[in-house]
């Protein structure tokens, strides 16, 4: 099994990062956070002008992938439907159609932004903790008996920006809960 590391931040910046694949939720009424607008401009209003296209609306489990700059390679766009209704299972979602983005893709690295997620304490730890459990599944390749082996995942490195939706310790905690779960299975 490939190794997989999770970890989680505070970042200042998302348009100063450098990785191969940036996650931002976005929600079907297409506000943006101060630091979605920034990264949106550094993109030269890549999201906006998307959004505006109507390439993309926001409908929970939908996602796009647009091509960065600078430092980060590609941006892709999922879907949170309704800020209203996203309950536990609209964030179930959510981390699904993340962790099938991440793991299908060429990027070694992620960073997934939380910091627009509306929601407490407590859903932002399961959140990270599904995100790090169905990322981990998705990971793994059978090869134990295969004459020829299948390809691994590329993705190696997950950073989750909590911004202030869940505390450092409680974030870090649940990606390793999740991450545990996910070997599990």
């Amino acid at each position: 099994m490939p190794s997989l590391m999770f970890s989680s931040r505070k970042l200042n910046s998302l348009a100063s990062q450098k990785t191969g694949a940036m996650v931002v939720p976005v929600f079907d009424d297409h506000t943006f956070s101060e630091e979605i607008a920034a990264l949106n401009d550094s993109l030269g209003d890549a999201i906006g002008r998307t959004l505006a296209l109507g390439d993309f609306t926001g409908k929970l489990g939908s996602h796009t992938s647009l091509l960065g700059a600078r430092g980060i390679k590609r941006v892709h766009l999922v879907g949170c439907g309704s800020r209203l209704e996203f309950n536990r299972a609209a964030q179930r979602k959510f981390a699904q159609t993340t962790a099938n983005l991440l793991t299908k893709g060429a990027a070694t690295d992620a960073i997934i932004d939380l910091s627009v997620l509306a929601v407490d304490q407590t859903d932002a730890a399961s959140v990270c903790e599904e995100l790090a459990q169905l990322t981990t599944m998705e990971t793994y390749v059978y090869t134990e008996t295969l004459a020829r082996k299948k390809e691994q995942p590329a993705l190696k490195k997950v950073l989750v920006n909590s911004g202030n939706v869940i505390g450092l310790a409680q974030a870090k905690s649940a990606l390793a809960t999740g991450q545990a779960i996910g070997l599990r299975r």
